[in-house]
């Protein structure tokens, strides 16, 4: 059957003669045997049937390896997202820092509302700083596994209100009106991630709310969840942003009313986690009518 030299090591699992026999010999011999014929007709189809088998398990390997290839290259482009907005969003505090430290050595020029006026939009632009970077090793940790989900029952009021307190200042700062509606409710997941989910999509609605504007935290309980809701009266968001909203490699980099800096990250980090938690993010928006995000947490 096979023309080509080879060499071969067999190992016998009984006593066995050895049979050196020529191709037409042996041809002749499978003819005129019809039981000797079914053996290697039983073989041969033994062959192709474990050929198969392995033919299959090898497109298997390979869809496998081209997925893992296209993964590799999506994280090689985001990697490389990140090293181009880094430099960006933190070249232009450090710069302000420096000039504003400038101003302050030479404080003699400046009068007491001048340096409070400064330190105050100083304050603002590493608190902006101090969050993207926040994010930034947040989504680096759960990108490695080592981001622990630990599932438990806890009140969403006490997350609600430490997140409150955190951006009730920003919220002031911006004349904004940070309103808590919350209710004491138990929830079934990780407190931590539920807290820089809730911390994220607050800080995001006072970034793009203008002045005098309003921002809602209320919540609602459903029959086996719990869902939080954090409502804005800001400028909104069209199709195209929409789209793009939770797409790292296509996200529209957007600014706040005030100029505030935003990657998107924090939006796609609260999906992310809310996800791990078992748990769902929705949203409604509109151009200059506001936004709606919707947290649901499986139910305590």
């Amino acid at each position: 059957f096979h023309t080509k030299k080879r060499n071969a090591s067999v190992t016998a699992v009984e006593d066995t003669c050895l049979l050196k026999i020529g191709q037409a010999d042996f041809r002749n011999h499978v003819r005129n045997n019809p039981e000797v014929k079914t053996l290697v007709l039983e073989s041969l189809i033994d062959t192709i049937v474990q050929k198969n088998k392995l033919e299959r398990e090898l497109a298997v390997k390979n869809e496998q390896i081209q997925k893992q290839k296209e993964d590799l290259e999506k994280a090689i482009r985001l990697k490389d997202r990140f090293f181009a907005l880094i430099p960006h969003d933190l070249r232009s505090p450090l710069s302000s820092l420096s000039s504003y430290l400038n101003l302050l050595i030479n404080s003699n020029i400046l009068s007491k509302k001048e340096i409070s006026d400064y330190a105050s939009d100083l304050k603002s632009s590493l608190n902006n700083v101090n969050e993207m970077l926040d994010n930034m090793l947040n989504w680096a940790v759960s990108k490695t596994d080592e981001w622990q989900i630990d599932l438990k029952e806890f009140d969403i009021l006490n997350s609600v209100n430490r997140c409150v307190a955190l951006y009730q200042s920003a919220a002031e700062q911006k004349n904004i009106e940070l309103v808590n509606r919350c209710e004491s409710q138990k929830v079934y997941a990780d407190e931590l991630s539920a807290d820089v989910a809730i911390r994220n999509l607050i800080s995001n609605a006072i970034k793009f709310t203008p002045g005098k504007g309003k921002v809602e935290i209320f919540s609602k309980e459903n029959e086996d969840s719990v869902s939080l809701f954090v409502k804005d009266n800001g400028v909104g968001m069209d199709d195209k942003v929409k789209e793009s909203l939770f797409k790292m490699e296509s996200f529209q980099y957007l600014r706040g009313t005030e100029n505030e800096k935003g990657t998107g990250l924090g939006l796609i980090l609260a999906r992310e986690f809310i996800l791990k938690n078992g748990g769902e993010l929705y949203f409604e928006s509109s151009p200059g009518k506001g936004s709606v995000f919707q947290l649901v947490f499986p139910k305590g």
